[in-house]
């Protein structure tokens, strides 16, 4: 009995040996350390926080835009949104009806509204800056750092405009697609390359922050095709639903996956450039 029970344990030890020495060897992929930065970064909360923060920015933010670009009879920030998401129908006439100003409004935005907006639009900045420093394991800039968060962020909104416009141009040429495609790619990653030096305010040399700009920018165009795919589906039904509040709903659940795409590149840029993580205490 007593050699059956030695076997046992010696077997037991084995498999406890060669499970601890898979551990090892996954800690060490790729994935794994994304992951592990990203719980560590409290990643979670920070995806949540980030969309929270855009979507409180961003759509006040093209309410102005819609007042000042549109009259009352043409609306073109909800005319390139239907068009960008392909919306028919119902959920065309709720994305009009957001961004369109009612026929009897008169005047233009207060100081409190315009105050708010700069506020909820530094906040933003503020948060999408944080969450590269942490992940990077770096200290925070005070002022000067904030005033690259600003930079960093008026770049981002940029690079989004400057797709649509690259999608337009080439839009109808011969291998138009393909084109498109590749100049996305390419405007992606640079723009990408760039932002992460601005919002790290300018500490990480260019060679290392090459990986995660290319990473960066194939995950955009990832997500690219999961708006192209998913949104006008998903506008169309909780617009159907909801009304004019489904499409915000919608809007919000796509910032979520921009977000957690954003803090999860950040963690995998610092991995692929090989900087230690650095737990606050």
């Amino acid at each position: 009995m007593s050699h059956a029970r030695r076997g046992l344990r010696e077997r037991t030890g084995q498999a406890k040996d060669r499970c601890l020495s898979l551990w090892a060897r996954a800690g060490t992929l790729l994935p794994v350390r994304v992951l592990r930065r990203f719980t560590a970064i409290n990643g979670k909360n920070r995806m949540i926080i980030l969309a929270s923060q855009a979507f409180t920015a961003l759509v006040p933010l093209l309410l102005v835009i819609a007042s000042i670009a549109s009259g009352h009879e043409h609306n073109h920030l909800a005319t390139s949104l239907i068009s960008r998401f392909r919306l028919q129908g119902q959920a065309a006439v709720a994305v009009r009806t957001l961004f369109s100003k009612p026929p009897d409004a008169a005047g233009g935005f207060g100081v409190l509204s315009i105050v708010l907006l700069l506020f909820s639009v530094l906040s933003l900045a503020r948060t999408l800056q944080n969450t590269f420093e942490m992940a990077w394991s770096l200290p925070a800039r005070g002022l000067r750092g904030t005033l690259y968060g600003i930079g960093g962020t008026a770049l981002f909104a940029m690079e989004l405009a400057a797709v649509t416009l690259f999608a337009s141009l080439l839009r109808g040429i011969p291998g138009g697609a393909v084109a498109t495609w590749l100049a996305r790619l390419a405007e992606s990653v640079l723009v990408w390359l760039l932002l992460q030096y601005v919002l790290l305010s300018r500490r990480i040399p260019w060679r290392r922050l090459v990986p995660g700009a290319l990473l960066a920018g194939a995950g955009q165009l990832g997500i690219t095709v999961y708006s192209a795919v998913y949104m006008p589906g998903l506008i169309a039904a909780n617009s159907a639903r909801y009304g004019i509040i489904g499409v915000s709903l919608a809007l919000i659940t796509w910032l979520l996956i921009i977000a957690a795409a954003v803090v999860a590149g950040a963690a995998a840029a610092a991995e692929l450039a090989g900087q230690p993580l650095i737990l606050s205490e």
